[in-house]
């Protein structure tokens, strides 16, 4: 009678521990270099997809399958991404990994969160091997992360990651068509502060440690975006020439949540609060920034309400517009394909500048918007207001170089405006 209780005593801790990590799932990885192992025996492609479709595609998990809806094409792009570059991935494969360490460390952390916040909803971690574009993402309660990415850039901050999704899991789900960069950065941020909360250590990531060393200059640029639309310069930015540094939004909401809870007299229920903000609330969002008193504390810090950005590439008396361009070295442009190019006046001839805008129909190479070397490496162009437009209106424009070239805004000035991810300088008659 003793040897079946002896056996339960054995198998209960294994019971328990499967249940524990039942929502963490690790096969999609496993299944993908199974497949790419028999895409690199052969050269045939209509047989390497034949591999990636039944080793990986077909035995989807359901985070993979979520991952996969509505693209187009997959199996084709995988086998592509494998045979155009193999050194990646032979370099990737070691770090992608899950042991059972990782494991234990991810449910730990989950378990802290749940501690923090007893409300916490079942949700799902899916490791899955993507394009090679996103570390992260959610689709409902599902966590799905792009484990090629996570573990090529930042191993030591997978479990990060992990946490940072999982919280999105949690939140309430923002129109994502009507978003502004207020609530695209503090629904990023509260993710990245409650981690740094679950993990119990500073987060060291380029755009925080950027933030904190350019608080005040940050905060300034942002107030000029935080109600509009420009969330392409702040989150999920990739690797755009003109930022600082990317992802700096991320930075700004970390910081306002951060505030909030730290000028919470009941820390529970501020983090309660930080992670139950309705982001289809606009209302509700700018009523947290006031409730965090980051306002209060980057004033402190030196920042000046009344001092704002400066205008880019124009000067406006009565009558007239003056648009000047000066020549510096490294001149962050964009092809007709909308490819960045740094243009490098000591390499690359100048042969024009002129100006495109709704005022001429964005027609780059008519003569009348041509600019004119006045001065060393500075091109001017006087023009009456009268021909631009009715007073009042707001026309967009760029500079274009070479009748190739559109020269990108920079980023900390005030006549800067994003629309559907193109940014442009504007004039208001």
């Amino acid at each position: 009678m003793k040897h079946p209780i002896i056996l339960l005593l054995l198998v209960l801790p294994l019971l328990t521990y499967s249940q524990t990590h039942q929502n963490i799932h690790t096969q999609d990885v496993e299944n993908f270099w199974i497949a790419y192992d028999s895409i690199r025996s052969t050269t045939d492609k209509d047989q390497q997809i034949n591999f990636i479709n039944k080793l990986y595609i077909d035995k989807a998990s359901e985070g993979l399958k979520a991952f996969l809806k509505n693209k187009q094409n997959p199996d084709k792009k995988w086998v592509d991404l494998i045979n155009n570059d193999q050194s990646f991935w032979d370099n990737v494969r070691p770090k992608t990994l899950i042991t059972q360490a990782r494991i234990i460390k991810l449910q730990n952390g989950i378990d802290t969160l749940q501690a923090l916040y007893p409300n916490l909803k079942d949700a799902a971690t899916y490791f899955i091997i993507g394009f090679r574009q996103q570390g992260g993402t959610i689709r409902n309660n599902l966590s799905i992360i792009g484990t090629e990415v996570i573990t090529n850039t930042d191993t030591a901050g997978l479990t990060r990651i992990c946490i940072h999704e999982y919280v999105h899991t949690q939140q309430v789900k923002p129109d994502f068509q009507k978003i502004n960069v207020l609530t695209s950065s503090i629904r990023e941020g509260a993710c990245d502060f409650i981690s740094e909360l679950v993990l119990k250590q500073k987060l060291t990531l380029a755009y925080i440690e950027y933030g904190l060393r350019n608080e005040v200059e940050t905060w300034r640029v942002f107030t000029h975006d935080m109600l509009t639309s420009a969330n392409d310069l702040w989150v999920s930015t990739g690797d755009n020439p003109i930022l600082p540094t990317r992802d700096l939004g991320y930075f700004v909401g970390y910081a306002i949540c951060k505030s909030y809870y730290n000028n919470a007299k009941d820390k529970k229920r501020a983090v309660t609060e930080i992670i139950d903000l309705d982001y289809t609330d606009s209302i509700a969002v700018t009523d947290f920034l006031k409730k965090s008193e980051y306002e209060k504390y980057i004033i402190s810090k030196g920042y000046n309400p009344a001092k704002k950005l400066d205008n880019e590439g124009y000067t406006s008396t009565s009558s007239q517009i003056r648009f000047s361009f000066p020549l510096f070295d490294k001149i962050i442009t964009k092809d007709e394909k909308g490819n960045y190019m740094i243009f490098d006046i000591q390499k690359d001839t100048v042969k024009s500048i002129s100006i495109a805008g709704d005022f001429n129909n964005w027609d780059y190479k008519n003569s009348t918007f041509q600019l004119v070397k006045k001065k060393k490496n500075t091109y001017i162009l006087d023009i009456d207001k009268s021909k631009l437009g009715e007073s009042g209106t707001k026309l967009k424009f760029k500079f274009v170089i070479n009748n190739a070239y559109w020269v990108e805004p920079k980023f900390a000035i005030s006549n800067r405006v994003t629309d559907k991810g193109n940014t442009t300088l504007f004039i208001q008659l």
